[in-house]
């Protein structure tokens, strides 16, 4: 019949089901198979042992994990303190993750003749947020609409996602519900998840699940870091989780086996790897205040003035001669460590509106955030570019 072609077709058009983690996967065929169980149980009375093991091998067993992806994490204090700013915000965190000894002393040792090599045990990946995009309009972040062309400029940056943080109200001290311990909720550990989920599709399984979460106090700007657990990411892959602001626990879409039982509610802990969290300095946050209006997007005021002033002093600056050619060159110093922030890189990549140029901005800004200071200029062509787009 027309409607069982129509079915048919679109089953082959649907794509296939990304697994995160597919060792933990359950697929549909399972879940049918367990509700056929749980029907033949219900006409029974009682189960048998092979019902039992039937129905618990088709469900998600969820315990708490030892440990996650990351061994630490270290937050840009800058970005911390412009993202305290005030209000119920998400942003975007942006970074770098790479292998330093697990203990940091040790490296500062003084090594002699009989001093042992460092193996690959002694060394543990860390994550380092160097920008933080918060978007206009909050809600933004959680569409997951605008980020092709965040990712497309940190990718010139030498940074790739690696998180998001959400700011929340400190609660009552004399509160006497214990439950409220765990700071994440269903709707975060939904986008977290997803999040981690987009990151595997593009980066591949192993860096894409390199992804944590911090949570702000909006009061005093205390901040927690967390991953997410594996099961918790592939139950999300799966739509087993369900988005839920009316209660504290976590739903699910069927039964979970939580401590041998069977459940519909989750507690967030079973879900969140505690993470170490330190303090260092990003690469690409200019100050504390942000560089753009957050109801625009567009460049403030002071932002705007402080670099047509940069451009003018460098154009009217006299040309430096290289040691090494005779060419001359001039000094774009004070012009390139105002463009070391994401926020205002992404604006002026709006108003260029070429990906070229784009690049090859990011990649002197990039040479002089990392500390290649020394012969790293901005060329005259784009210094003009620049100048015109900010005056008009």
């Amino acid at each position: 019949s027309p409607s069982k072609s129509i079915s048919k077709s679109n089953k082959k058009n649907t794509p296939p089901l990304f697994h995160p983690f597919p060792d933990l996967a359950k697929k549909d065929a399972r879940q049918v198979r367990y509700n056929l169980a749980r029907q033949r149980q219900q006409r029974k009375g009682n189960a048998s042992y092979g019902d039992l093991l039937e129905r618990q091998s088709n469900l998600h067993t969820v315990d708490p994990q030892g440990k996650g992806t990351i061994h630490r994490v270290y937050m840009c204090a800058t970005a911390a303190q412009r993202f305290n700013a005030g209000g119920h915000k998400k942003a975007l965190l942006l970074g770098t993750v790479q292998r330093e000894r697990k203990n940091a002393a040790a490296g500062s040792r003084t090594k002699t003749s009989l001093s042992s090599q460092p193996t690959e045990d002694d060394f543990c990946p860390v994550a380092k947020v160097h920008a933080l995009w918060e978007p206009p309009d909050a809600e933004d972040l959680s569409s997951l609409k605008a980020w092709s062309r965040v990712q497309k400029l940190a990718s010139y940056l030498g940074i790739v996602p690696i998180g998001w943080i959400f700011s929340y109200d400190k609660e009552e001290e004399d509160s006497d519900d214990d439950e409220k311990s765990c700071l994440l909720g269903a709707s975060e550990l939904l986008f977290g998840a997803q999040l981690q989920i987009q990151q595997m599709k593009q980066r591949g399984r192993e860096e894409g699940a390199k992804i944590v979460t911090l949570a702000m106090q909006s009061s005093d700007g205390a901040t927690e870091a967390f991953q997410l657990s594996d099961v918790c990411v592939q139950m999300t892959a799966e739509g087993l989780l369900l988005d839920s602001s009316s209660s504290i626990l976590v739903t699910t879409r069927h039964e979970v086996i939580v401590d041998g039982r069977e459940t519909k509610e989750l507690d967030p802990l079973l879900c969140v790897v505690n993470t170490a969290l330190l303090s260092h300095e990003g690469m690409y946050v200019l100050s504390t205040k942000s560089t753009i209006k957050k109801k625009t997007g567009t460049l403030t005021l002071k932002t705007r003035k402080a670099l047509l002033k940069a451009l003018e002093e460098e154009e009217e600056s006299p040309p430096k001669k290289s040691k090494n050619k005779s060419a001359a060159t001039k000094d774009t110093s004070s012009l390139l460590s105002l463009l070391c922030d994401f926020s205002t890189l992404l604006v002026l990549d709006k108003l260029m509106g070429d990906d070229t140029k784009t690049e090859e901005l990011c990649q002197c800004v990039s040479k002089w955030a990392r500390g290649q200071k020394k012969g790293t200029q901005i060329p005259a062509t784009l210094q003009r570019t620049l100048q015109s787009l900010l005056s008009s």
